[in-house]
């Protein structure tokens, strides 16, 4: 789920299967007003938009498999295929600007 704080919309996906995970974001991102297409050019402005923090985790408990986790590249290569601006502010937590419509 999402919570608020401070202008910030916290999106937690730690936990959750790539497919929940993804379902969820796009959720988040369309309460937000993001429809995709919209990059926003560098710096961290808000320039109107809503700043989402995505925590995706980084995979170090990932059950029975030595493989990484694959929700952090899932939700990476969703926002890119959306051309959804987003930064990683540290491992397995992402920020993203989304624009108002």
């Amino acid at each position: 789920g999402a919570s608020q704080a401070g202008g910030r919309r916290l999106v937690d996906l730690h936990g959750q299967h790539v497919t929940e995970a993804l379902s969820i974001l796009a959720r988040e991102l369309a309460a937000a007003g993001q429809g995709g297409a919209s990059r926003g050019g560098g710096g961290s402005g808000n320039h109107g938009g809503t700043c989402l923090h995505v925590l995706v985790g980084t995979g170090h408990h990932t059950k029975g498999s030595r493989t990484p986790s694959r929700l952090p590249a899932a939700v990476v290569a969703f926002l890119r295929e959306r051309d959804i601006a987003f930064r990683e502010l540290q491992p397995g937590l992402l920020e993203v600007v989304t624009r108002s419509a």
